[in-house]
């Protein structure tokens, strides 16, 4: 593929409504507390600590260090977590990796086709791939419902079905949801409002009154008592979840 053309597509899938809400969501996941207990025990049994100096290659080289053991471990514990969460073992692994060393959410791979909601296969094509069977057994995780589309549908063909079989879709979806967990219908919300609220409920523990003082010096935001307690309130709730 070249440059110009990947590039294209990159930017294409990436500013899919499909793509922002799935970053949100992972978010999501990484903030409650199952998540968290979790990578604090895979931290504790394969002597992983946590720094604060982040790059692709500290991370491979973090990841060279593992014992091949500890590397097996990390990968099943991993896959439970993604079938969990129903999210693509492929996709989102090392993200959780990343995060495991840094503490921190990054995109490992440059596949303009994943990290979305909607994922588009040529089904023949994969039935080749030596590693077709691994790779379908994670996207029946993570995208159970398919529409197989003929090489000769045109763009309106394939719109007025999904339109007009919408229903039939929604039933399959149903069907396939194993969490009613509110963190996959949640809006996405304000960055900035996000981040403030992130150092609220890190900051929890402090005086209100102290905590609207940071506040006011970290996002220029004025917030009364009540409304901080709030937000301490549904963080702590946001992250019980899961």
């Amino acid at each position: 593929m070249e440059a110009e053309e990947y590039l294209r597509k990159l930017d294409a899938y990436s500013n899919t409504k499909g793509c922002k809400r799935l970053e949100n969501i992972v978010c999501n996941i990484v903030e409650t507390e199952y998540f968290q207990n979790k990578a604090e025990d895979i931290r504790e049994k394969c002597g992983i600590s946590v720094t604060a100096k982040d790059s692709s290659d500290r991370f491979q080289t973090l990841m060279d260090k593992l014992s091949e053991k500890d590397r097996r471990y990390i990968k099943k514990e991993l896959k439970d977590l993604c079938k969990k969460y129903t999210l693509s073992y492929f996709d989102w692994s090392d993200t959780m990796r990343y995060y495991l060393f840094f503490g921190k959410i990054k995109k490992m791979d440059e596949n303009h086709n994943a990290f979305n909601m909607c994922l588009i296969s040529n089904l023949a094509e994969e039935e080749k791939d030596p590693f077709g069977k691994d790779v379908r057994e994670s996207d029946n995780i993570a995208y159970p419902i398919a529409i197989r589309i003929s090489p000769y549908a045109s763009k309106r063909d394939i719109l007025d079905f999904i339109n007009k079989i919408y229903p039939d879709i929604k039933d399959y979806q149903e069907e396939s949801i194993n969490s009613k967990s509110s963190i996959w219908y949640r809006r996405i919300g304000n960055p900035k409002k996000r981040e403030r609220n992130k150092f609220i409920y890190k900051n929890k523990d402090l005086p209100l009154k102290k905590i609207a003082r940071l506040v006011s010096d970290e996002f220029e935001e004025i917030l009364d008592d009540g409304h901080i307690g709030k937000i301490i309130s549904f963080e702590t709730k946001r992250r019980k979840e899961v």
